[in-house]
């Protein structure tokens, strides 16, 4: 009964984090990925281009080199990419990461951006907060919530009804802030347009400047506690560094997923079909390669004659922890594939298992429980291709 409960208990565990990015979603990867059909569900896509000329009933999560978005999402939307174009409402959240960034259609929810060069038209409502980390950003829209930016050369040219906290080398102000402000700059210089309807605390690096022409019933406090500590940090490098690294990470783990996919084929598919029959055999056989495999290496390097062998399993110690999601990932998409008998190609296999990467990686911010989806889940694959590779007899293994 005992074996029953954790075997009942495991597969709940496994199907929760297997089911959770693809259940009621589209998927589409390809070289450039072209959308002319509304989509009901989730769109996950990947591609070296993506544009959406769909209205998405659901949420949209994009990884590519070039991305625009032409009609209405009524989800959020997640895009990371080199170059970003919003080009249409997004009726929920926006979350957007790349180098140079456009958005030229209203948010109801919140926008946050990490970017390089970031441009919101004038024509655009953020309902919500709008938080941005940049180098050259300029808001020339219109935002009801609170605004945060970290940039390098900040112009806020719209309208801004709630508070407002900017840290930057450069800022302009050629537009309305009704909510209380805190202005960080080295340099601070205003527009015609500018007005303050709220009190400002502020610092610049040459001390008070005149706000009296550009306030409206509120007072100005020129605050040495807002200095901007480390005055050489380039906030530009900064916004479009993040930016890259972002897309460096999402790129290099796609990148290794197609690698593992394309070269290894064959082995994770014999994988999907083995871990089918026996998910608690193959978790014991995962939790004692993680267990055993360093303490032998440990036993092999303290003899001399042992060391080539202890140094060889380390190195495979370190190959299983750098890239354990990343094979986790390749073989449960197989299994899915396998499972529930779909027709995909190795490109949607590939984008099925960047996206059980990001569910993984997701799941351990929760305590506790997410770590402990990640060890079945990751001990379950692993002892699946230690039985296939080393344990079974090759007649044993299904062609």
């Amino acid at each position: 009964m005992k074996k029953k409960t954790f075997k009942n208990l495991i597969l709940a565990f496994a199907t929760a984090i297997i089911s959770f990015p693809v259940n009621g979603a589209d998927f589409k990867a390809d070289r450039d990925v072209v959308l002319n059909k509304d989509i009901d569900n989730d769109l996950y896509a990947a591609a070296a281009s993506v544009t959406s000329n769909s209205v998405i009933y659901g949420d949209l999560v994009v990884a590519a080199g070039k991305i625009s978005v032409n009609d209405t999402v009524h989800g959020d939307i997640m895009l990371a990419g080199s170059d970003l174009l919003v080009n249409s409402p997004v009726l929920d959240d926006a979350k957007l990461f790349g180098e140079n960034i456009n958005v030229l259609g209203n948010v109801k929810g919140d926008l946050i951006i990490f970017g390089g060069l970031i441009e919101i038209n004038k024509d655009v409502t953020i309902e919500r907060d709008l938080i941005v980390f940049g180098g050259y950003v300029v808001v020339n829209g219109k935002v009801n919530g609170n605004v945060i930016i970290k940039g390098g050369q900040v112009s806020l040219n719209g309208i801004v009804n709630g508070k407002v906290d900017v840290d930057c080398e450069e800022l302009k102000i050629d537009g309305e802030i009704n909510g209380p402000s805190e202005l960080s700059a080295m340099e601070i210089e205003f527009g015609e347009g500018a007005r303050f309807r709220s009190d400002v605390r502020y610092w610049t690096e040459d001390g008070e400047i005149d706000f009296e022409p550009y306030l409206s019933g509120a007072t100005a406090t020129y605050d040495r506690s807002l200095k901007i500590e480390g005055k050489d940090i380039n906030w530009k490098s900064f916004g479009a560094g993040l930016a890259g690294f972002w897309l460096f990470f999402t790129l290099s783990v796609f990148l290794v997923i197609l690698l593992l996919q394309l070269l290894f084929r064959k082995v994770f598919e014999k994988a999907a079909m083995d871990v089918s029959g026996a998910y608690v055999r193959n978790f014991g056989y995962g939790v004692l390669y993680f267990i055993g495999l360093p303490l032998l290496a440990v036993f092999f390097m303290v003899t001399i004659i042992g060391i080539p062998i202890g140094l060889l399993l380390m190195s495979l110690v370190g190959f299983s922890a750098l890239f354990a999601f990343s094979i986790t990932s390749v073989m449960w998409a197989n299994w899915f594939k396998y499972k529930y008998n779909k027709k995909w190609n190795n490109w949607m296999v590939i984008l099925i298992a960047a996206l059980l990467f990001l569910g993984l990686r997701i799941i351990l911010f929760i305590p506790a429980a997410g770590l402990l989806v990640n060890l079945i889940v990751i001990s379950m694959a692993f002892g699946t291709l230690l039985n296939i590779l080393v344990l079974k007899k090759p007649e044993e293994v299904k062609e």
